[in-house]
C-alpha cells in the first residue's frame, strides 16, 4: 500500500507542479466555520493561528467541497445563505495573503484510484467530503488543519501532518504548538 500511495503522490505532484514549493496548508470546513463564526468554540484559536501564518508565504489550498461544506454548515447553524456566502468571501479575501489555490475538479478515475490506494487505511471510512479533503491533503503532502475530532483521530494514525488546531476541545489535545513549530521550520526553509 505504501508503494501505491508514494506513486500517487508523485503523480499528483507532477500534475500540480506550480504549487509544490511553498508550504501548503489545507484547512477543512471545520476550520473555516470556526474562523467565520465568532460564536464557535474554536474561533479564537483558529483566528489566532491565521493571524500568525499570514505573516509568512504559503499556499492555501481551498477545494470546492470545503466551500460547499462551510456554507452548508453555517446555514445549518442558522445563518442566511447570503450571510454565509458573504462571510466566506470576506474570510477568503483575508486569507489571500497566502497564495490561494482553489481546486476540486477530480476525475472519476482519480476518485477510484484514491479508494483503491487507501483501501487498507481507515480513512476510507470517512464521510465522502472528508475523504476527498483528507486524501487530497495527504497526496499533496499538505499541512491539514481541522477542528473535527473524528476526522482528526481517523487520519492521524496514517498521516502525521494533520493538526487539531483548537485548545477548546475535550478529549483531543491541541496541536497548535506543534503546528506552529512545524510550520515555522518549513517556511524558514522555503523563504
Amino acid at each position: 500500500m505504501a508503494k501505491q500511495i508514494k506513486k500517487e503522490i508523485k503523480r499528483i505532484k507532477k500534475r500540480k507542479k506550480k504549487i509544490i514549493d511553498p508550504v501548503k496548508i489545507l484547512p477543512d470546513s471545520s476550520v473555516f466555520v470556526a474562523l467565520i463564526d465568532k460564536k464557535d468554540s474554536h474561533h479564537e484559536s483558529v483566528k489566532s493561528l491565521f493571524d500568525f501564518i499570514n505573516n509568512y508565504k504559503y499556499h492555501l489550498m481551498i477545494y470546492s467541497i470545503v466551500i460547499i461544506e462551510t456554507i452548508s454548515r453555517l446555514i445549518s447553524k442558522g445563518w442566511t445563505v447570503g450571510g454565509a456566502i458573504k462571510s466566506f468571501a470576506n474570510v477568503h479575501d483575508l486569507l489571500s495573503k497566502g497564495e490561494v489555490y482553489e481546486g476540486g475538479n477530480i476525475t472519476p478515475e482519480e476518485i477510484l484510484k484514491r479508494f483503491k490506494n487507501f483501501n487498507r487505511a481507515k480513512i476510507r471510512f470517512l464521510k465522502s467530503g472528508d475523504f476527498m479533503i483528507m486524501s487530497e491533503g495527504i497526496l499533496l503532502d499538505a499541512l491539514i488543519l481541522t477542528t473535527d475530532k473524528q476526522a482528526y483521530k481517523d487520519v492521524k494514525k496514517y498521516y502525521k501532518n494533520i493538526y487539531f488546531v483548537s485548545d477548546k476541545a475535550k478529549k483531543v489535545k491541541s496541536d497548535l504548538p506543534k503546528f506552529i513549530g512545524d510550520f515555522y521550520k518549513l517556511v524558514s526553509t522555503h523563504q
